[in-house]
């Protein structure tokens, strides 16, 4: 967020390419994880969803009849626990958000919700 803001603040600076300032997606992005792991940590004390055991029948209530949104689960936490899984090695990543790339910004807090 720093880069961004000292860049569209200098002198021939380049313009920040989305509708809205970064700084707007970056608390938007945080908002939004937060209230998520918050309620899941409610709701399932202390666990990210990504987190917990789902073949409990405690927690399959809380998937309801959804056999669909279970199987999605159980898919990412398998490929999370695989040491060879791109999916996980970019979570576990240390995140940089770079100017030449609008997408650096995307799921920089959201991996809270899976990762806990």
């Amino acid at each position: 967020m720093h880069a961004w803001e000292y860049e569209k603040n200098r002198d021939g600076g380049t313009r920040w390419p989305l509708r809205r300032d970064p700084c707007d997606y970056y608390g938007q992005n945080k908002h939004i994880a937060d209230t998520l792991t918050t309620y899941f940590r409610i709701v399932t004390n202390g666990h990210a969803p990504f987190a917990i055991d789902w073949t409990k029948s405690s927690n399959q209530g809380l998937l309801g009849e959804s056999s669909h949104a279970r199987s999605l689960i159980e898919g990412i936490q398998k490929d999370l626990q695989n040491p060879q899984s791109n999916y996980g090695r970019e979570l576990y990543a240390l995140s940089e958000f770079r100017r030449d790339d609008i997408e650096s910004l995307n799921y920089y807090y959201t991996k809270r919700l899976i990762l806990g």
